[in-house]
């Protein structure tokens, strides 16, 4: 069948639907052996309230993070609710956590199948295009990370919110519209996804006014909800800091050309984009080469998006897609937790797929969109592993981020509590040479160095500490036990003057009982 012809009645699409939804099964199978990692442990293991459904009427009144991080302030009782419901089925196994983020894998990749077939009745197209959201290597943070459901379920609420409607249900679209609301507040880009179809879809297929006044009236109740149980509109970290709009304005412009690539060309991927926040690698200059290159790419984007919105073709409404898609995560007006992660991309990956399958959807090239979704399955299957457990997901951060002291900090944590305080110490000093004031690190290293013996070593990185911080009472004791076990009775003497200095006279004393 000519892509560009209207699919007949006899069409097979419960048989391709289900194909695709095989398709995004498989891929990620091999998840559903994987444990708890990162921000599982506390979302999940951390917070005793998953472990019961009498909880769930409070997720609806209390804070994402809880008690963990009160000032980390984000509302998905939604999400918080299929915890609860995995815990009580798997008693605490990883196993169910995984297997639902499966499903709702695939029920998004359903969702966008009916979406490209609903809006465009171009059956060889959707299959294509949803195939390629169902592999695409940049979700596998979203589908393998438990607590990153809230991507799965944000898009599941947007692409069925979208569905109900172009087709007048106006109470199935309220209700999508809440489940996406109370997982992420990205779903909130659903009245704008609603005015770009409108602008640049098929005038026939626009929607009507009662899908603005319920998509936009449950916003207004989301937002009323979540003030009140938050007392905020955002109670997020910032990643920048106290960095200035502009300078925000020139790394996001440097992330945005990023964000494209991995739509597009998803290789290299990575699995901690956390070097970012740096301030050795932002953006701070127009003239800096990551910017340009970027700016260059995304006006060239902008420029072919205007032809293709003033000629109507449909991937304007994809490319625009995209764009809102990523709005709610610009850092530019609104600051929030993270400067990039692939996770971001869920929602505005329909948009890419759509585009992506413009031209192979069609007969003569149709055999490099399956090499291309065989491609993606493929980065998707070896990529999978890497959130195993924690080890395995750090040592791919040290690995991809090279300048990220971060995880080499974490990683040599966990490694201390081995015995491996040889692999520890290499660590630490790769974090330290790439952030000289990560003083947590700093602190670990200079641990780490006392089990190996080396007491100078230690010594050094304590003095430099203490220097900094002359209330740290715990580090000056630690370094006085260094300079007695040395010898150095001057440092030591000096050290306990120190303490005393700093009001810590019992600590002093116990010290000096130590050396006597």
């Amino acid at each position: 069948m000519n892509a560009e012809s209207e699919p007949t009645r006899g069409e097979p699409v419960r048989t391709w639907a289900a194909l695709v939804a095989l398709l995004a099964a498989a891929v990620y199978a091999n998840t559903l052996g994987h444990g708890f990692v990162w921000d599982d442990n506390t979302i999940v293991l951390g917070d005793p309230a998953i472990r019961s459904l009498s909880s769930i009427p409070s997720f609806f009144a209390r804070s994402y993070w809880g008690e963990a991080d009160p000032e980390f302030k984000l509302y998905r009782p939604l999400v918080q609710t299929t915890l609860a419901i995995d815990w009580a089925i798997g008693r605490g196994s990883a196993v169910p956590f995984h297997a639902t983020n499966l499903l709702l894998h695939v029920l998004a990749t359903l969702l966008a199948f009916h979406l490209f077939r609903g809006l465009h009745d171009e059956l060889p197209w959707a299959v294509l295009a949803s195939a390629l959201f169902a592999v695409h290597p940049v979700h596998t943070d979203a589908v393998d990370s438990i607590v990153q459901r809230a991507e799965l379920l944000s898009a599941i609420g947007v692409m069925g919110g979208l569905l109900a409607a172009l087709r007048g249900r106006w109470l199935v679209l309220a209700l999508c519209a809440a489940v996406g609301l109370l997982s992420k507040e990205t779903a909130a880009m659903l009245p704008l996804l609603l005015a770009g179809w409108h602008l640049l879809g098929d005038r026939a297929r626009r929607p009507r006014w009662p899908a603005y006044a319920v998509s936009i009236g449950v916003l207004a109740l989301y937002g009323v909800a979540r003030w009140k149980v938050l007392g905020t509109a955002t109670g997020m970290h910032a990643a920048f800091g106290d960095v200035s709009v502009g300078e925000r304005a020139l790394t996001m412009t440097w992330v945005f050309g990023d964000y494209v690539r991995l739509l597009l060309v998803p290789w290299p991927l990575c699995a901690d984009y956390a070097v970012n926040t740096n301030p050795l690698v932002r953006v701070t200059s127009a003239a800096d080469p990551r910017f340009l290159s970027a700016a260059l790419a995304l006006s060239t984007l902008a420029i072919v998006w205007c032809v293709a919105a003033a000629r109507r073709w449909r991937g304007a409404f994809w490319g625009a897609w995209a764009a809102i898609a990523l709005a709610p995560v610009s850092n530019v007006l609104l600051p929030i937790g993270a400067i990039e992660a692939e996770r971001f991309l869920y929602l505005p990956s329909v948009g890419a797929c759509a585009i992506l399958a413009w031209i192979p959807s069609r007969p003569e090239t149709r055999r490099v969109g399956l090499l291309v979704v065989g491609f993606f399955a493929a980065l998707t299957i070896l990529r999978n592993p890497i959130w195993k457990d924690d080890a395995t997901l750090l040592d791919a951060r040290v690995a991809d981020a090279r300048e990220n002291p971060f995880p080499r900090y974490f990683r040599a944590a966990q490694l201390m509590q081995k015995g491996e305080a040889r692999q520890a110490r290499d660590l630490l000093d790769e974090a330290l040479d790439a952030l000289p004031a990560y003083e947590k690190a700093r602190q670990l290293r200079a641990e780490v160095r006392i089990r190996l013996g080396d007491l100078p070593g230690a010594a050094e990185d304590l003095e430099i500490l203490s220097a900094s911080h002359p209330d740290w009472w715990v580090t000056l004791f630690l370094l006085g036990r260094v300079y007695g076990e040395l010898g150095d009775r001057p440092h030591l003497e000096k050290t306990l003057e120190r303490l005393r200095a700093a009001g810590h006279d019992k600590e002093a004393q116990e010290l000096a009982r130590l050396f006597r």
